[in-house]
C-alpha cells in the first residue's frame, strides 16, 4: 500500500518519561508516541543494550541497530547519570514536569535512586513500573527475560515438546510485547480518567504492568477450562490450541509445505467435507483419534497452493504457514499496509511493521518522522524547554559528568 504515513495527535501535549531498555517499556512508549505523545528516553552511560543487538553496519554498530531503531524512532534522548545524587536530583525535577513515567528498572530501584517514591515527588504523574515479576512478592527484586516469565507463569508447560519432552520456547517475545501493551493501556486509562476528573473517576497512580502480569494472563482460557474439567492440567500437544485437535492443526501438503486447518465448528466442517466430495470424513468428527490420520492423508494429496485456493473457495479456514518473507509479501498483509520502509540519512533503510491498528478503509499506517536518537542527543533541548535551564548551567552539568552525550557515527 503506497500511502503517506498518517499522523495521530490524540495524545499531543502528553509527556512520557521512559527509563527502560530492551522491549517492554520501549514498546509501551512506542505505542503512546505513535498516538501523539512526546517521549523522553533516559539512558545512563551504559545505554540501551538493544542498540548493539544487530546493526546496520560496523560504522553504526555502537549506536543504532534495526531493532533499537524500530522501537525508539522519534524519541528524544537524555543522557543522564541518574544513579548519582546530582543526576537523581535532576531526574526528580523532570518527573515533576511529565505526565507518565515508564520504568523498566527492577522493582524499587528507581525509588532508591531518587530517594522517594514517584507519588511523593509528583502526585500528578502516572507511574508505570514494567518489571519482570511485579513490584511485590518474593521474586520482585529479581531479573528475568521473556521465557523466564513464560516458564514461571506455566505457559511453557503446554507448548510442544521435543522427543525428550523438553518444552519449546516461544518464537516471539510474547511476555515483553504484551506487558508493553498492557502498560500503554494502563497509562491511557489513567490519562483519560485524569482528564475526566470527577469524583467518580478515580484510580491508583501506580500501575503495575509486569511481564508476569502479562504472562500469567495468557493462561486465561486454559485456566477457565480447568474449572470445567476438574482441575485438568493442560499438556503439550493435547489441548485444543496446541495441537490436540485435528480440526485445529497444521498439515503437510504434497509439496512439503504446510497449511493450518482450523474449521472447529462441526456443522461447518461437515459442510466442507460434503462440498469436497469427502462426506465420509464427517463420520470421524466425534473421534479425534480417527479424524487426525484421515486429515493427514487428505491434505498431503495436494499442494499448499491448491489447499489455499480450496480454503478460500469454501471459506474453510485454511491458510498457508508462511515464513517471514512470505508473510511480508502476502497480499492480505500488503493490502492492510502492514509493512513500511523508512530511510534514515546516514543509517540506511528499515523495513518494519506498521503501527498495529488500522484507521478506516484506507488504513493508513502511522510512521515516525524521525530516526531513533543517539545517547543524550536532546540533552540541551530537553533541559532548556522542560526545566528552563540556561546554556551555562547545562555546560556545567557536562563538566560535572552528570550529563552524557554520544555523537552519532555517520
Amino acid at each position: 500500500m503506497d500511502m503517506a504515513p498518517l499522523k495521530i495527535g490524540w495524545l499531543k501535549g502528553v509527556k512520557v518519561l521512559l527509563l527502560g531498555h530492551y522491549v517492554p517499556a520501549p514498546i509501551a512508549a512506542y505505542l503512546l508516541h505513535n498516538l501523539g505523545a512526546e517521549v523522553i528516553k533516559v539512558e545512563d552511560d551504559r545505554g540501551d543494550p538493544l542498540r548493539k543487538i544487530g546493526s546496520f553496519g560496523p560504522e553504526t554498530a555502537d549506536e543504532m541497530s534495526p531493532m533499537f531503531w524500530t522501537l525508539n524512532a522519534g524519541f528524544q534522548s537524555l543522557g543522564l547519570h541518574y544513579r548519582r545524587p546530582a543526576g537523581a536530583d535532576l531526574l526528580r525535577r523532570i518527573i515533576e514536569k511529565v505526565d507518565v513515567v515508564l520504568d523498566g528498572n527492577r522493582a524499587g530501584a528507581l525509588e532508591r535512586y531518587l530517594g522517594a517514591p514517584i507519588s511523593k515527588i509528583s502526585p500528578r504523574t502516572i507511574y508505570v513500573p514494567i518489571t519482570a515479576y511485579g513490584i511485590a512478592g518474593p521474586m520482585s527484586h529479581l531479573a528475568g527475560h521473556d521465557n523466564n516469565i513464560l516458564a514461571l507463569a506455566g505457559n511453557l508447560s503446554y507448548t510442544q515438546t521435543d522427543p525428550t519432552g523438553r518444552p519449546s520456547i516461544f518464537s516471539a517475545p510474547v511476555a515483553d510485547l504484551f506487558a508493553g501493551q498492557l502498560a500503554a493501556m494502563g497509562a491511557l486509562a489513567a490519562l483519560l480518567g485524569r482528564r475526566i476528573n470527577t469524583a467518580e473517576v478515580q484510580g491508583p497512580q501506580t500501575i503495575d504492568a509486569s511481564m508476569l502480569h502479562a504472562g500469567f494472563f495468557l493462561n486465561l482460557l486454559e485456566l477457565a477450562a480447568r474449572n470445567d474439567y476438574k482441575a485438568h492440567i493442560p499438556l503439550p500437544g493435547k489441548e485444543w490450541m496446541n495441537g490436540g485437535r485435528p480440526d485445529y492443526n497444521t498439515y503437510r501438503c504434497s509439496d512439503n509445505r504446510f497449511i493450518f486447518f482450523g474449521l472447529i465448528e462441526p456443522w461447518a466442517a461437515k459442510r466442507f467435507f460434503v462440498e469436497l466430495g469427502r462426506e465420509d470424513l464427517a463420520a470421524y468428527l466425534s473421534d479425534p483419534q480417527l479424524l487426525g490420520p484421515e486429515l493427514e492423508s487428505l491434505f498431503v494429496s495436494r499442494t499448499q497452493a491448491d489447499w489455499v485456493q480450496i480454503g478460500k473457495r469454501h471459506d474453510a479456514c485454511i491458510t498457508p504457514v508462511n515464513d517471514l518473507e512470505q508473510a511480508v509479501q502476502d497480499p492480505q498483509i500488503q493490502a492492510l499496509g502492514r509493512m513500511q520502509t523508512i530511510t534514515a540519512l546516514g543509517i540506511g533503510s528499515v523495513d518494519v511493521p506498521s503501527f498495529p491498528l488500522g484507521f478506516g478503509a484506507q488504513s493508513q499506517p502511522i510512521a515516525p518522522d524521525q530516526v531513533a536518537p543517539s545517547v543524550g542527543e536532546h540533552n540541551d533541548q530537553i533541559l532548556s524547554k522542560l526545566l528552563e535551564i540556561g546554556p551555562s548551567e547545562i555546560q556545567n552539568l557536562y563538566e560535572q559528568e552528570i550529563l552524557i552525550r554520544r555523537a552519532k557515527k555517520n
